[in-house]
């Protein structure tokens, strides 16, 4: 159903957004969260008297919510996420992952410790998107941290960091 404009209600999108990302094994809390956010896109619309969702309403919501609150980094991400997630929906696409980021490596003196670590996160049952999420944020970690002069966890401390 690839249209380029559709006459679709906020709930239709959510049923569909909802079902495509319970395919893709999403944890009950960030599905959750997914909730939550739609239907605060939801009283949006009921609050400009748009009964019909559309890309610019979505887009409306961002500029407005994120305008009036402030909200860490990561929350604002998530945000346009979900917003671009249902606009995947509005027109037909379906999940579409995101675009591929940059080259994950991290230096070899780090690789140990983080194979460990996504082992164990693996043991515990983090799904693939939570094992990518912190893949690039130890990937950002590490470069960071070897950016100033560490070149191994045993050499962080406080006085480099500061």
């Amino acid at each position: 159903m690839k249209n380029e404009h559709r006459n679709v209600s906020i709930e239709t999108l959510k049923t569909e957004l909802l079902q495509e990302i319970q395919e893709h094994h999403y944890t009950p809390k960030t599905i959750q969260l997914y909730f939550e956010i739609i239907n605060r896109i939801h009283r949006y619309m009921a609050q400009s008297s748009q009964p019909l969702y559309s890309p610019e309403i979505g887009k409306e919501f961002l500029r407005n919510d994120i305008e009036q609150k402030s909200y860490a980094e990561h929350t604002v991400r998530f945000f346009k996420t979900v917003v671009r997630r249902l606009n995947d929906c509005y027109f037909g696409s379906g999940y579409i992952l995101s675009v591929p980021r940059k080259d994950l490596s991290v230096p070899e003196s780090f690789q140990a410790c983080l194979k460990s670590y996504y082992k164990h996160c693996k043991n515990n049952c983090n799904s693939d998107t939570t094992m990518k999420m912190k893949q690039r944020a130890c990937h950002f970690f590490c470069s960071n941290v070897s950016s100033i002069g560490c070149q191994n966890f045993e050499t962080l401390n406080i006085k480099k960091v500061c």
